[in-house]
């Protein structure tokens, strides 16, 4: 598979704290593999522009339209509008954000043998964002947190679901409403050799089909297939004199398995670590590392049936050259 792209783009500032960035891009992808049952082509152009306009430092408001032409589809438009404000000097930074988005089904998805499916519609919907971003330091202290709010709504909604043949099927839903928030934060101690880093994250993501195509009311209202409303994860870095350990704990929620909700697989926590030294010569740089993943030895299932691998290592050396090249005089 091959893909050819003309790009172009300028910028054209109307003062220091204006401009507007004007664009175009094309590409041809070309495939000739087996898995595609014959040769395939396709030709996708767009055209975009993005007007910023930020006359004092505690502000900016962001404008943009992206116009998009796709072989075989129709036109789309693409607008997006964007907002932040410095609530507090430049730690608290509140945010705001609506566009359109446009979405081509995948040669894979349209064409892949078995399974593609070349009667799908293209994706498109509104997407809604509002939130909190906040960055501080104290002394060796760096923190860093953000809280993210979105909903969106979705036409045609493309969606893997598997078969009654044994392989998977990408489908158009008609509608799906999605909506959720996100947390994230961390804080970092550095000390001279010694540095340590905690992060954590939450992410609640609830996707619902709000229409289908089919006359089947009782997966209205029902939450997608394999998408979890709840995934968590946090991590400790601890680096010292070259070397590094770092510990992670993930969650991932229960995931619906069927599109009527009935059946499900459980959620899962997983634990992994990860230990390394870094010793740095001249002109090469040789990082010793070693893994152990779901330390717990937790059994637990990302498809009906199909158990996940329990307690399991990895270790290896990895080389990097630094070695500058110069010019010749």
């Amino acid at each position: 598979m091959s893909t050819t792209t003309l790009q172009a783009e300028n910028t054209f500032w109307m003062r220091n704290y204006m401009y507007l960035k004007v664009g175009g891009e094309g590409q041809f992808f070309t495939a000739d593999i087996v898995d595609y049952n014959g040769y395939k082509t396709e030709w996708r152009a767009s055209a975009m522009a993005i007007f910023r306009y930020e006359p004092i430092k505690r502000y900016t408001l962001m404008a943009g339209y992206r116009h998009i032409v796709v072989q075989g589809f129709k036109t789309a438009a693409a607008p997006s509008f964007g907002a932040t404000y410095r609530l507090v000097k430049n730690n608290l930074l509140a945010k705001l954000g609506v566009s359109r988005s446009f979405r081509v089904p995948t040669l894979n998805e349209r064409y892949w043998v078995p399974g593609g499916n070349p009667d799908l519609k293209a994706e498109g919907g509104w997407n809604y964002e509002a939130g909190l971003a906040y960055n501080g330091k104290s002394k060796n202290w760096k923190f860093t947190g953000e809280v993210t709010g979105f909903a969106m709504q979705i036409n045609n909604w493309l969606q893997w679901q598997p078969t009654n043949f044994g392989y998977w099927m990408p489908q158009n839903l008609k509608q799906v409403l999605s909506r959720g928030a996100e947390v994230t934060g961390s804080a970092a101690y550095s000390l001279k050799t010694f540095n340590i880093k905690i992060d954590a994250a939450y992410a609640l993501a609830i996707a619902t089909n709000k229409e289908t195509y089919a006359n089947l009311p009782e997966i209205v209202g029902k939450d997608l297939i394999y998408t979890p409303s709840n995934v968590a994860s946090g991590g400790v870095t601890v680096g010292y004199k070259g070397f590094s350990l770092f510990a992670n704990v993930q969650y991932t929620g229960l995931r619906y398995t069927t599109t009527d909700n009935l059946q499900s697989v459980d959620g899962y926590w997983l634990l992994n670590t990860r230990l390394s030294k870094t010793i740095n010569l001249k002109n090469i740089s040789i990082d010793v590392w070693a893994q152990a993943y779901n330390i717990t030895n937790n059994s637990y299932f990302n498809l009906p049936y199909r158990p996940m691998p329990l307690r399991n290592y990895r270790a290896g050396i990895t080389l990097g050259f630094n070695k500058s090249l110069k010019n010749n005089k």
